[in-house]
Formats: C-alpha cells, structure tokens, sequence
C-alpha cells in the first residue's frame, strides 16, 4: 500500500492496484474533514476507533507496506447517523492476520461535500460524495 497525496487529491494504491482517491480540496465555510487508517474493532460506529496509525505520508506508506485492499468491504455512514450532514466511508486492508481500517470522513453544512472512488483496476467498485 502506498499513499500519494498531491493536486488537491489523496490516492491509496495497494500491490494489485486498487486504489481509493479522496478529493482534499477545501471550500470555503467547511466544517471539518480527514482520512485517517485505524486498527479499528468494530465496523458499527465510527466512535470505535482504538488506535490512530499517525505518522508523516512516508512513515505510513512504511507502516502499510504489504497491506492490500479488501474489495468486498465497503462501509457508509451517512450525516444522519452522526454528523450535521457529510459522513465517512470505511475500507477494509489485509495482511496475513491483520487488518485495518481506512477511513474518509466530512462533517459539513449540506453543501461542502468530498468524492471518493474505489477501484479495482479499471474497474468500479464503489464511488460517491460524503
């Protein structure tokens, strides 16, 4: 798994060349977003994050070397379930035994949203705005 991020964009690019983007483009008036990979337990709520792999992009790529995505795992939370409006969508890497999670979140006012696309290969697997 490898992590660019560059033009206003974010890419996730695993060794079979799935690939999650994230648009980092920021309007004005946004409440808040971000991306983050946890070793989250529970695939419920988004409160249920455990532990935050934190680091600089270079660190990360070197703490998710090997971990690929999981392309029949695909969570999304919608702005009712927790937020004013936005959401998150959550991903799936394994690797061996292990697994985390990658999670796109927004929070905003119903106008400032973010697209994401999940693809595998040329193939789409899932897209769409929180």
């Amino acid at each position: 798994m490898e992590i660019f991020d560059f033009n206003d964009k974010v890419n996730f690019i695993d060794e079979n060349n799935v690939f999650v983007g994230f648009s980092t483009r920021i309007d004005c008036c946004e409440n808040c977003f971000w991306w983050l990979c946890t070793d989250w337990t529970r695939a419920k709520k988004i409160d249920n994050c455990k532990k935050i792999i934190e680091g600089s992009i270079s660190e990360l790529n070197e703490k998710l070397k090997g971990f690929v995505f999981n392309t029949n795992f695909f969570r999304q939370y919608k702005g009712e379930d927790r937020f004013e409006e936005g959401g998150a969508v959550v991903f799936k890497l394994m690797k061996k035994n292990k697994r985390i999670f990658l999670i796109l979140e927004n929070h905003h006012n119903g106008y400032y949203s973010h697209g994401f696309e999940f693809m595998d290969n040329d193939e789409l697997i899932q897209d769409g705005y929180i």
